[in-house]
């Protein structure tokens, strides 16, 4: 990855409370870190918390940001991919910085990009997900049948300084999906590693839940 150098300085106990859960925990986190990536992950986290002053952080539910135009330039294909779109404000701890529903092409991406953005394999794996290469195959097969798909998302930063892009759910546009394609998905998905009782909360349509339930 290229080079990147902050314009938001972010001091230590400024990032001390930037943390959600356990912040001792999160704090040794940042030795698995390169200074490249803590300082990405620092950047972002603050900017999207709107404060680097050490305030309490409390769960925004609702609450939006955009990337502002000093930090679209890294990671690039990030940047050009979410640029314009609201984020809502992350819920989980450093170094998360967003989620987002936006309707890009994950797979696509992360395929062309993998230099600078990855699948959050940890939190797949944590999360009881399916694999990584079944979602793409899921998504793909949901584009090929004009289903219009778009994944619910958490951005967080790698200690290699990529973003990882951990999915929540897997959508298609509504009365795109028929009960044999939603069958197909299911397969796919299942076949992978996800647990079946997890894809749908008992509800029709094209979606499947791929987070903790």
């Amino acid at each position: 990855m290229t080079n990147w150098k902050s314009p938001v300085q972010v001091t230590d106990a400024d990032v001390r409370a930037l943390t959600l859960h356990d912040p001792d925990e999160e704090w040794q986190l940042r030795a698995e870190f390169t200074p490249a990536a803590a300082e990405l992950a620092d950047a972002l986290r603050s900017t999207a918390l709107g404060t680097t002053e050490g305030d309490d952080y409390g769960c925004g539910h609702g609450a939006t940001w955009m990337l502002p135009p000093h930090l679209l330039q890294v990671p690039g294909p990030l940047a050009h991919a979410i640029a314009g779109a609201e984020l809502e404000l992350p819920e989980g701890p450093w170094p998360e910085f967003g989620r987002t529903q936006h309707p890009i092409n994950w797979p696509e991406l992360i395929d062309t990009h993998p230099d600078q953005l990855t699948w959050n394999h940890a939190m797949l794996e944590n999360n009881l997900g399916a694999g990584a290469d079944a979602i793409s195959t899921a998504y793909r097969v949901l584009a090929t049948r004009g289903c219009r798909p778009y994944m619910d998302v958490c951005l967080w930063v790698d200690p290699d300084a990529r973003i990882s892009i951990e999915p929540l759910a897997l959508y298609a546009a509504e009365n795109t999906v028929d009960a044999e394609l939603r069958d197909q998905v299911d397969e796919i998905l299942v076949a992978s590693g996800r647990p079946r009782d997890l894809l749908h909360h008992d509800e029709p349509g094209g979606y499947w839940y791929l987070e903790a339930a």
